[in-house]
Parts: C-alpha cells; sequence; structure tokens
C-alpha cells in the first residue's frame, strides 16, 4: 500500500468512527450557509461583466459626467395615426405617468411635446409644422404616422455608497416603467419599452424563471440517475445530500456577503457543481460496493472505497479548479467570477464526497449474504458486473485493433482542426439570446422599426477653446456622420449639426435654402445661445455648458462585433483624419455605450480564451508530470484532453457557430472535466502495472475496474449538461451540444488512444511500485 494510498485510508477509518459527529456537523453548517439564499442578489448588467478600472468603465463614467446619465427609457407607440386626438392623449397621459411615478426619469421628449392643442386641426398643423424638422421627422415619429416615439432621460444614479435600497437604481427604472407599460397595455394601448433599465429588468426575471426551469430538470435528471445506479438508500440520500450542501453553501455564503451574481453565468457553476457530485460519488460507491459483495463488511468496504478512489478524486479536483482558475486571466468580470466561484464550488464537492458521502454509506448493516451469493464465481470476475464483462472484452479490441484506432483519430482531429480555423469570436446580441424569450423577440421588434432602437454608441468629440462651434469644425462633424453612415448596419447618427442647422431655418422663415451651418462663427455661436435659452434640455444633451465638447448619437440594427469591431477600427482612423493633432492640439474623444463595450468584450474573449486555455493546458500537463513522476506520462495524458477541445471547436466552426460570452467556457472547463477519466485510469494502469509487470493485463484491469464508472460519470455529465438544451437562451443550448460533444469525444479518446498509446510508449518500464 503506498503512502497516498495509507493517509486516504486511514481518513476513511476515521470517517467511519465518527460518522454521526460528522454528518451532524456538517449538515448544521450547510443549514446556516444556506440561509444567506434570500439575501442573493443578481444582475444581467452588461456594465458588470467589467472589472471597476476598466478603461471601458473609466470612460463610460466621464462620458456621464459631461452629458448626464446615458442609460435612457424609450416607449414605441403604435396606432393608425399617431397624430391622432386618441392617441395624442395617450401619449400625454403616459409621459405625464413616467415623469411621475418613475424616480428617475429627468425628462420625456414625444411629439406632444410641441403640441399646442389636441383639436383635430391643431395636430394636423403639428404634424405639416413636424414634417419640416429632420431632428424631429423619422426620429420621434415614423414616416408613415403609425409610430411614435415617447424619450425618457433619466437622472445620474446615485452612488454605491448613497444607494441603500437591494436592488440598482437601473433595475428599479425599469421595474416602475413596465408597471406603467403592463397598465396600459391592459387598457388596450399597443406599447413596447425598452432601454438599458427595461432590458435589465425584463430580462433578469424571465432568465430567473428559464434558470429555475433548467435547474430543476437538471435536479430531475441527477435524482433519476443517482436512483438507478446507486440503488441503495444511504448512498442515494448521501449523494443527494452532497449536491444540496455544496451548491447551497457556496452559493449561500455570496448571499451573506451582499453579492451581486449574474444569472446569465449562474447556470454553469450549478450544473458542474451537480454533474460532478454524482461522478465523485459513483466512484466511491463504485468501490464500496465491489468491496462489500467480496467481504460483507460495510465499514471495511467504506475504508477500502477511499482507499482506492480519494487520491484519484483528489487529484481530478486540482486538476479541475486548476483549469476553472484559468478563467481569472480573462478580464471579464463575469467570466472570471465563473472561473472562482466554480473552482470554490468544485473544492466543496471534492470535500463532500470524500467526507459527507463515506459517512453516510458507512450507515447500516454489515451484508454477510453478499459473500455467499457470489462464492460460486471464479475469483477473476468476483465483484464484476457483466457491464464491466464487457468493458473488458472491449479492451482486447482496442488493443487488437489500436492501430486502425489511432489512424482514425488523426483523420478526424485534422478534420477538426480545418473546422477550428473558421471558428470566430462575435458577440452577436441576437444570435446570443435568440427568439424565444418575450423580452429579446419585443426588442429585436423595435430594432427593426423605422424609429425605435435598442442598440447605440455615443462618441464624445472634446475640442480645444474656441474651436467646438466654427464651420470647420461642423463641417468635419458632418463629415464624419456622413462616413458613419455608410456602414450597413447604422440605422441613424444624429449630432447637433441637425438642431443649428433647422434653427437657422427657423431664423430664416423656414426657407429650406438656410438649413445648413451658417458660414460665420459668431452666427453659429448665436445659433446655439438661442437654441439653449429655447430647448436647454435638448442642447444638453448635444453639447457641454463649456461649448467645447460635441456629441454624436449612433443607432444600430443589430450587434454583431465581428462587423463593429471593424467598423470602430476604421471609425478611430477617420477620426484622427479629420482631426489631427497639428490642427486641434489637445483634441480628445471618446467612444461609450453598450455597443463600445460589446466590441471591446469581443477583443477580451479573443485573447482570454488563448490565455486560459494555454495555462490550462501547461499547468494541468506539469501536474500530470509531477504526481505520476513521469516526464512522457504527463504528455500522453494531455492528448485525450486537448482532443475534445479541438473537436468541438472543429465543429463550432463548420456549423458556423461564433464564441461569445457562454461558449467560450467550454473548452478550458473541458479540459478540467476530461482530465479525470484520464487520470482515474492512468493511475490505476500504473498502480495494477506495479503488481502484474504486465501492459495488457494492467489495462485490461483498469477497463474492468474502472470504466464503468468512467462511463456513468460522463454519461451524468451529458445528461445534466443536456438541461442546457431546455434553456430559451440560445447560447445556453450551444453550451449543452457542445459540451455533450466534448465529453464524449473525450471519453472516446480515453478508452481508444490512450490504452494503444500507454502500451507502445511504455512508461512505466523498470516502475513496480505504485504511486
Amino acid at each position: 500500500m503506498s503512502r497516498n494510498e495509507l493517509f486516504f485510508y486511514k481518513l476513511g477509518e476515521s470517517l467511519v468512527r465518527f460518522r454521526f459527529l460528522i454528518i451532524a456537523a456538517i449538515l448544521i453548517m450547510g443549514a446556516f450557509a444556506s440561509l444567506g439564499l434570500k439575501d442573493l442578489r443578481t444582475s444581467v448588467s452588461i456594465s458588470n461583466l467589467f472589472l471597476e478600472n476598466d478603461k471601458v468603465i473609466v470612460d463610460q463614467k466621464e462620458f456621464d459626467s459631461i452629458f448626464g446619465n446615458s442609460d435612457f427609457v424609450g416607449v414605441l407607440v403604435e396606432s393608425e395615426d399617431v397624430f391622432s386626438p386618441e392617441t395624442m392623449n395617450l401619449i400625454e397621459s403616459l409621459s405625464r405617468d413616467l415623469t411621475k411615478e418613475v424616480e428617475f426619469i429627468d425628462s420625456v421628449s414625444s411629439i406632444f411635446s410641441f403640441a399646442d392643442g389636441l383639436d383635430t386641426q391643431s395636430l394636423e398643423d403639428l404634424r405639416d409644422s413636424l414634417d419640416m424638422r429632420e431632428s424631429v421627422r423619422g426620429v420621434l415619429y415614423s414616416t408613415n404616422y403609425k409610430q411614435a416615439w415617447i424619450l425618457c432621460s433619466l437622472k445620474t444614479y446615485p452612488s454605491k455608497e448613497e444607494w441603500t435600497e437591494d436592488d440598482d437604481p437601473s433595475f428599479i427604472v425599469g421595474k416602475e416603467v413596465m408597471a406603467i407599460i403592463d397598465r396600459y397595455s391592459a387598457d388596450g394601448a399597443s406599447l413596447l419599452a425598452t432601454g438599458i433599465p427595461v432590458l435589465e429588468y425584463r430580462k433578469t426575471i424571465e432568465m430567473l424563471h428559464d434558470l429555475i426551469i433548467v435547474i430543476g430538470l437538471a435536479a430531475l435528471i441527477a435524482l433519476l440517475l443517482i436512483v438507478f445506479i446507486i440503488r441503495s438508500f444511504q448512498g442515494v440520500l448521501g449523494a443527494v445530500l452532497v449536491i444540496g450542501i455544496s451548491i447551497s453553501s457556496v452559493f449561500g455564503v455570496m448571499g451573506w456577503r451582499q453579492m451581486i451574481v449574474d444569472t446569465t453565468f449562474m447556470l454553469i457553476p450549478i450544473l458542474l457543481s451537480i454533474a460532478v457530485s454524482i461522478g465523485y460519488t459513483i466512484h466511491v460507491f463504485n468501490f464500496f460496493k465491489r468491496n462489500l459483495i467480496l467481504t460483507g463488511r460495510r465499514k471495511e468496504s467504506v475504508a477500502y472505497a477511499i482507499k482506492e478512489s480519494g487520491w484519484p478524486i483528489m487529484f481530478t479536483a486540482f486538476t479541475t479548479i486548476s483549469a476553472l482558475l484559468s478563467f481569472l486571466l480573462v478580464p471579464i468580470s463575469a467570466i472570471q467570477w465563473v472561473g472562482l466561484v466554480s473552482a470554490i464550488s468544485i473544492s466543496v464537492v471534492f470535500l463532500m464526497a470524500v467526507v459527507l458521502f463515506p459517512a453516510f454509506i458507512a450507515l447500516g448493516q454489515d451484508r454477510p449474504d453478499l459473500p455467499e451469493k457470489t462464492k460460486e464465481i471464479s475469483d477473476t470476475n468476483r465483484g464484476i458486473d457483466r457491464i464491466e464483462i464487457l468493458i473488458g472484452r472491449f479492451s482486447d479490441f482496442v488493443m487488437t485493433h489500436g492501430i486502425h484506432l489511432s489512424v482514425i483519430f488523426i483523420l478526424v482531429l485534422l478534420i477538426s482542426l480545418y473546422g477550428a480555423t473558421k471558428l470566430r469570436v462575435d458577440l452577436n446580441t441576437r444570435n446570443m439570446m435568440g427568439d424565444k424569450m418575450q423580452h429579446a423577440i419585443d426588442q429585436n421588434y423595435i430594432s427593426d422599426s423605422e424609429i425605435g432602437f435598442t442598440n447605440a454608441y455615443n462618441i464624445a468629440l472634446e475640442f480645444p477653446e474656441n474651436m467646438a462651434l466654427t464651420e470647420e469644425t461642423l463641417k468635419k462633424v458632418d463629415e464624419l456622420t456622413g462616413f458613419i453612415s455608410r456602414y450597413g448596419f447604422i440605422k441613424q447618427v444624429s449630432s447637433i449639426n441637425s438642431i443649428i442647422k433647422e434653427v437657422n431655418r427657423l431664423r430664416h422663415r423656414n426657407d429650406g435654402a438656410f438649413y445648413s451651418i451658417p458660414e460665420k462663427d459668431s452666427q453659429i455661436r448665436g445659433l446655439v445661445m438661442f437654441a439653449r435659452r429655447s430647448m436647454s434640455e435638448t442642447m444638453n444633451s448635444w453639447i457641454d455648458s463649456d461649448n467645447k465638447t460635441l456629441r454624436i448619437l449612433v443607432q444600430i440594427y443589430d450587434v454583431s462585433t465581428l462587423e463593429t469591431s471593424a467598423h470602430l477600427k476604421d471609425l478611430e482612423k477617420e477620426i484622427a483624419r479629420l482631426f489631427p493633432e497639428e490642427s486641434y492640439p489637445g483634441f480628445q474623444y471618446l467612444l461609450t455605450g453598450g455597443v463600445i463595450q460589446l466590441s471591446i468584450m469581443n477583443q477580451y474573449i479573443t485573447k482570454g480564451l488563448v490565455q486560459s486555455v494555454f495555462s490550462a493546458l501547461v499547468v494541468i500537463s506539469i501536474m500530470m508530470m509531477i504526481v505520476f513522476r513521469n516526464v512522457k506520462l504527463g504528455i500522453i495524458a494531455m492528448i485525450p484532453n486537448i482532443t475534445p477541445v479541438i473537436i468541438t471547436g472543429g465543429l463550432m466552426g463548420f456549423m458556423g457557430e461564433p464564441l461569445e460570452f457562454v461558449t467560450m467556457t467550454i473548452a478550458p472547463m473541458v479540459m478540467g472535466l476530461a482530465v479525470d477519466d484520464t487520470i482515474h485510469f492512468i493511475n490505476h494502469v500504473k498502480t495494477d502495472f506495479g503488481r502484474t509487470g504486465n501492459y495488457d493485463k494492467s489495462i485490461r484491469n483498469s477497463f474492468i475496474r474502472v470504466g464503468k464508472a468512467l462511463i456513468l460519470a460522463n454519461i451524468i455529465l451529458c445528461a445534466t449538461f443536456a438541461a442546457f438544451l431546455t434553456s430559451a437562451v440560445h447560447s445556453m443550448v450551444n453550451m449543452g451540444i457542445y459540451m455533450i460533444v466534448a465529453m464524449v469525444s473525450a471519453l472516446i479518446a480515453d478508452f481508444t488512444v490512450t490504452p494503444y498509446i500507454i502500451k507502445l510508449s511504455r512508461p512505466f518500464k523498470g516502475q513496480l511500485e505504485t504511486i
């Protein structure tokens, strides 16, 4: 017995001796930790994905300090004629209620803002008047008069130190707005709301509902699998408690600490904990059951099970945790959260699996009847069922046809590598969410409408003193907006120029020839002063109080970061060309908004994925070499673990599925999970080789001893991740599909390639002792 085995054997004996105390202590601690679940806070805000000191967040704060809160609430109103008295009354009433009932709404803009009366003639005159204003026509109402846009600007939110409510201000705004919209919709009004606050509120509610369904299904699948595989009251109860206490303890502690959890990513550590919990407990129970059949002595069988499975489970836990911690290299807070929380969850699962579960299966009487029932079976097959006998035969097949299987393996890898070259990172909002959630359906409808928008970005152009309001500068701003408008995914570009042009035309009795930027700078400044007096709130949205910083708002149909990233690179070149340092000394600009954040995120994912996978590969390889004390074996062990990454990446490339927030976590996570099978298999081959000194026998014995448990563990992983397929979120469905593909390909590689490579390379030559 090796030192590792001796340590875990003594641990097993101690667990048996103090089983009642251990069970009571863990149940009490788990119950206490789970009390924090009620205080767990959730969010889906994209700004929460960034680290606090990220330049994107810093730039956004600077922009907001100049132009105020960049969040907005928009309501799309639809009717046969938005200039009808009935619709105008609706717009007026809704605008009034939004201002009165929503705490942070600062001002409301709509076509009603320009109305002098609500009689038919006055409204017809209003329509004719507004049709001449480019900043209103096609902006606040559609050119067919069937849609109107109510746009609400928001007050600056309090700082985190000032805010005492449980929910964020943005979430509260969304909640209050939707309460009003639902009330009006119940009366027959055709209304759709949008804006970051509305999206955050609706997405949070709908994602939580989806989360409950997926977790509920995963829990049901887990319970059925546990009952079917373990078939022991103590074992089933112990496995269920391992899952429940592990998850509730981790998330309960986060609740106690008032931590905010991203609903989109919350599923990953939960389902991972469920799958790994069952896998670990099955490995323990597999050895417990085999020894119980042979000896009939329960407590001895528990100690034996911990001796045989404790070290491999601990090592697999370490490697999985190492792979998950590689997420910390990705500069996205939500991805770091997934890695850290998943790593902590696996740590707790490991402790529960080797402490709580053995204590539970130690409860009960010995089974002296079992050895009697199996004594007529040969010593070779005692404790082995029919499935394990079939697995032994499969081992013979693998060793006989190793060359053919290796050729097939290489061909599949080459094809997959070609497919992986087609893989791209693209945070496409429609593709990620899909079209099943109602908030996504509504937002897509608004985006496709003539006047509504949900995706946009801002440009803040800061000029030297007295250089912003000049004919030359404003004409260059026009040139810049024209450049931006040429891109097919751009919906509308707005700036202060349209207001200046309209005021200039108004000052010349609505003569269309004067819809232009005046030639004299003094005239421009005069028009801006006039506009500030007549519509100060509107002007404050487009120019700062010092007349130095101009704002451009760019509305986008759909966000595809493949397109927007290239567009932003071209935009920065165009800004540098139009406003060179020699002509505009000290000129600066800011790019802010959700579109910018997603484009930056695209770069982070591309760079972070490479770093994460590479670091996971290096760390796991080194750990393998150190633990197995064999460089050759460490390299062999990584072959079946990089295989699922390549195959999954290749399939995603061929299917045209891009990498995004959720699917980028697949590769490191798969490496951390797939290595579990490899560790269990290689560890038993090495241990058995120390007894037999024969590769064929050791490989066959290892197939029989751990093959069934590995197959069952992978079935459980796949079944658990299959719960993702029921999600209404497209990226979660993809997560389920490709995780299943990855785990199946990892198991196939472990069962077909690894054994044959071990035989060919003979890494244990001259080694006749266990690790």
